[in-house]
């Protein structure tokens, strides 16, 4: 049975060999996401990693747009994988699309061509190419790119195997480690503040560093496009048979309430503020590790009018919807 990748995970072209056999560490590993933060504006499509595996062998990895109703728009970004056909060359896959403030880009990491390591890339949502494809290497392995409301980037970087979060122009010019002690998967504010998780907890910090808030327990931050709200996901019995997450909405750090009543995962604010989209766990029977595929939903904050986008699936091929990031119209 062939696994359903997440791109929650690196994939490079060597380890897409092993993509069977790693199937009990992909699940393990299937909890890093991206963050990133709506601004204000009047709700577009929807951008999202979409993943296929199939049983004889075969992967598929790209980026997806829908309409709010679930109208394909197009696709982009694509790679793939075949176990019965090894000469099949393999792209450089896709992972956390973020788009920027105009909603015209879509920010995205992805393999480099030869390891491991991701590198920080780009696409017009309308499918053409970007001026500038991709990032030179800026650390490590640089990924979970968010956008600034001036443009600028913030993102994942990794040193002497440390995570924390960075700052650089759109360019790849001017970068900046923001924090020192550990961080990732950022999230920039309206009002210019960076939301970061480290250790399984929430903080806030100044782009210029000042300032550092401990907010709550969680992860995957996105701020409202006025940015005095946070969403963000929670997982309850860690490490347990009955470990399930849901989704909140932080309004201070003693402010906060539940969004979903059930699974969540990477919620993303609607730029009109009405609504969040978020990738929920496919539930199975037959199967204990329900997060292997995930539709991609929307609800209004209100809890009312939940509403799948794209359904995930468990048959014959599984189909996952991952990290969406909700575009504003022009």
């Amino acid at each position: 049975m062939t696994l359903r990748m997440s791109t929650r995970t690196s994939i490079g072209a060597a380890a897409l060999v092993a993509i069977t056999a790693a199937l009990a560490l992909t699940v393990a590993l299937a909890t890093a996401g991206v963050a990133q933060a709506a601004l204000p504006g009047r709700s577009g499509d929807i951008a999202v990693n979409h993943d296929e595996g199939d049983r004889g062998g075969g992967f598929l990895s790209e980026i997806s747009i829908f309409t709010q109703g679930g109208a394909p728009v197009r696709q982009f970004a694509r790679c793939e994988f075949d176990e019965g056909n090894p000469a099949l060359p393999v792209l450089p896959c896709p992972a956390h699309p973020a788009s920027s403030p105009l909603g015209a880009r879509i920010a995205y990491d992805r393999d480099s061509s030869s390891s491991i390591p991701r590198r920080i890339a780009f696409r017009n949502t309308d499918g053409s190419p970007a001026p500038l494809a991709q990032l030179p290497p800026l650390t490590d392995s640089d990924s979970e790119p968010t956008y600034a409301p001036d443009g600028r980037l913030a993102f994942t970087g990794v040193k002497n195997g440390k995570k924390n979060v960075y700052i650089v122009n759109a360019n790849g010019t001017g970068l900046r480690q923001l924090t020192f002690v550990g961080g990732r998967t950022p999230a920039w504010s309206s009002r210019n503040r960076i939301a970061y998780v480290r250790d399984g907890r929430l903080y806030s910090i100044n782009p210029d560093g000042s300032v550092k808030k401990k907010l709550r327990r969680g992860d995957k931050p996105d701020y409202s496009p006025q940015g005095d709200r946070i969403v963000y996901q929670r997982t309850f019995n860690a490490g347990k048979p009955n470990a399930f997450t849901s989704l909140f909405i932080l309004r201070s750090a003693t402010r906060f309430r539940r969004l979903t009543r059930g699974r969540g995962l990477s919620p993303t604010w609607s730029p009109g503020g009405g609504s969040v989209a978020f990738e929920r766990p496919v539930e199975s029977a037959a199967l204990s590790e329900p997060e292997l595929a995930s539709s991609l939903q929307t609800v209004r904050i209100n809890r009312t009018g939940l509403r799948t986008v794209a359904p995930g699936s468990f048959d014959s091929t599984r189909v996952s919807y991952i990290d969406p990031t909700w575009l504003p119209l022009p």
